[in-house]
């Protein structure tokens, strides 16, 4: 196999997994395992689970790169939505054109079999990985092939002693080349960057650093200056005038400088093979705590900079814009050529929703970091020069109403003006719009627990009267002290699954007394019954005068924006009102 990769992640499933073994999870040893097996470029990695509760591995997978997506509990012993989501992800692309060549499914939930048979009747190669004990035969035989994590980590834990003191040799050989003693941190680093990342998830990885080179006393020498641990080798001469590098306003040693550079690069071209100049450089500044400046190093510029670090990275430009590549990389082509040119009213957006971002706990906000927000939630296409702007700033001055600006120093600061006022956030409009038009919005939870108890109720006990539903499920809720569900929201989520066709009702005296009938059917008649009831509230907020934005629809019916894509893949996958069955 050589091609491009898809992975899809159920945490859920897996960290429970491993839990369950008495396993520590790491998604490095599967991402190292897929890229040997496959040969392939990762494109696209995105991870499932209820991140509210995983704060930890929530940082875990943004740092390896995963697009994080939030899904729901339905009440504490019922499965999430991760499922769901990922099936209808993982056809979407097919659908989309996407050329993956090969799926990795990071679950052993046997509801992912049909997802594998109908990706491999497509001639795509599928990974499986999971826990042994937590994973279903049946998916490990349909599978092309099956990674067990149980294995993996085995394999680990076999990092040993001798492998760990030919590693900091070689790190000291290669950062003590021009100086006398390096911080602690920048050698771990360096061992963690020479082991490929094995050091990492290995045993003496896990330990506190300082305490693992106190096991090493004829390798490396610690002393402590300020709130700096540095380390030499032993008995190599005290350090004369050692730049301080945890301070700004001085000159970094050089092999700091290389140091940096090569981390900044290592974070931001894991997944590409280009990064504007701009952003590597605020990279580097935020790496090293703002104490990187190109001028302190000699350089009048960091496109000089850039030019004596030949050995490390390569340049190109498109117009005024410059690209930096690892030295003797290949790129196809520069964005310009691949991304989309913004509008005007687009920029206009973008600004909007960048402000909206950096100024939540801070008055104030660096312009450098603004532009950068702005490339980054524009994956790339923001460039002022398109838009007919000689520089950020001029860019910034067309928009008085939302922006203004300070010059403190050579640093351009942006705020917003005196006179702003927030506008009403239109996710709350939606809402509003949406209960004017009979369709109230019940909290996402409750939303996904009612639907799927009301598909229970109806597939058991059909053709009951709407207020016996409604009577039934209150009481029901209430015996389990979920007193928050009320009569009135069971009754609003009725008349959403009315209105979406999931429930059919038979003439009668009044509603309330009208027979209800379930008018799906099949295997995933949930899965179905929530898709068809999102579908009509985006329908509806697509008729309003307001603009359309599927991250504040987001978060108009589940409370956050991480679902936009999940309803981005609906909208487009089910036409006419949502009669293409999930």
């Amino acid at each position: 196999m050589s091609e491009d990769v898809a992975i899809y992640l159920d945490l859920d499933n897996v960290l429970i997994g491993a839990q369950e073994a008495n396993l520590t999870f790491d998604i490095n040893l599967i991402l190292e395992h897929v890229e040997a097996l496959t040969n392939g470029r990762i494109v696209l990695r995105r991870a499932y689970g209820d991140w509210r509760q995983r704060a930890q591995q929530t940082k875990e997978m943004a740092a390896a790169g995963f697009e994080l997506q939030s899904t729901v509990r339905l009440g504490n012993n019922s499965k999430n939505l991760a499922d769901m989501q990922m099936v209808v992800d993982a056809m979407s692309t097919l659908i989309d054109g996407h050329d993956y060549g090969t799926y990795v499914l990071i679950s052993g939930d046997r509801d992912f079999a049909p997802l594998v048979q109908a990706l491999r009747k497509r001639g795509k190669q599928v990974v499986g990985t999971g826990v042994k004990h937590t994973t279903s035969q049946r998916l490990v035989q349909l599978c092309d092939h099956f990674i067990f994590y149980d294995q993996l980590a085995a394999a680990a834990d076999q990092f040993m002693d001798d492998q760990m003191t030919d590693l900091l040799q070689r790190a000291l050989d290669q950062l003590l080349q021009e100086t006398v003693r390096v911080p602690a941190s920048l050698l771990k680093q360096r061992v963690q960057s020479l082991s490929k990342g094995a050091f990492g998830r290995s045993p003496q990885g896990k330990m506190n650093f300082s305490r693992l080179l106190g096991r090493y006393p004829h390798i490396v020498q610690l002393e402590q200056e300020g709130t700096t641990l540095f380390a030499r080798r032993p008995g190599s001469p005290a350090p004369q005038q050692l730049v301080v590098t945890d301070k700004s306003g001085q000159q970094l040693p050089e092999s700091e400088v290389k140091e940096l550079l090569q981390q900044a690069l290592d974070q931001l071209l894991q997944d590409r093979d280009h990064v504007r100049a701009s952003i590597l450089k605020q990279r580097m500044q935020d790496l090293s705590n703002g104490s990187f400046d190109e001028t302190l190093q000699g350089d009048k510029s960091y496109r000089k900079f850039l030019d004596r670090h030949q050995d490390l990275v390569d340049i190109d430009q498109e117009g005024s814009t410059i690209y930096v590549l690892r030295a003797g990389s290949e790129t196809t082509s520069l964005p310009s050529s691949e991304l989309k040119q913004l509008t005007n009213t687009e920029a206009k957006t973008l600004l909007e929703s960048a402000l909206a971002d950096l100024l939540v706990d801070q008055n104030r906000v660096r312009a450098s970091l603004l532009k950068q927000r702005m490339q980054e939630l524009s994956d790339g296409s923001f460039d002022e020069s398109y838009l007919g702007d000689d520089s950020f700033r001029q860019f910034l001055e067309r928009y008085p109403t939302l922006v203004q600006a300070q010059q403190k120093g050579t640093t351009l600061l942006i705020s917003r003006p005196e006179n702003y006022t927030e506008p009403e956030e239109l996710h709350l409009v939606y809402r509003s719009s949406l209960k004017k038009r009979g369709l109230r919005v019940v909290p996402s939870d409750i939303r996904l627990m009612v639907l799927k108890d009301l598909v229970t109720l109806l597939q058991h006990r059909p053709h009951l009267e709407w207020r016996q539903i409604v009577n039934h499920l209150a009481a029901y809720y209430q015996r389990a002290g979920q007193h928050e569900i009320s009569k009135s929201y069971v009754n609003d989520i009725l008349r959403l699954a009315r209105r979406a066709e999931v429930i059919g009702v038979q003439n009668g005296g009044s509603l309330a007394t009208a027979a209800v009938t379930l008018r799906l059917t099949g295997d995933r008649v949930f899965q179905e019954t929530v898709v068809k009831c999102d579908l009509t509230c985006l329908h509806e907020l697509q008729n309003l005068d307001e603009p359309f934005n599927l991250e504040q629809a987001s978060i108009a019916l589940y409370e956050n924006a991480s679902h936009a894509r999940y309803l981005k893949v609906i909208l487009n996958r089910f036409s006419n009102n949502g009669q293409k069955t999930v």
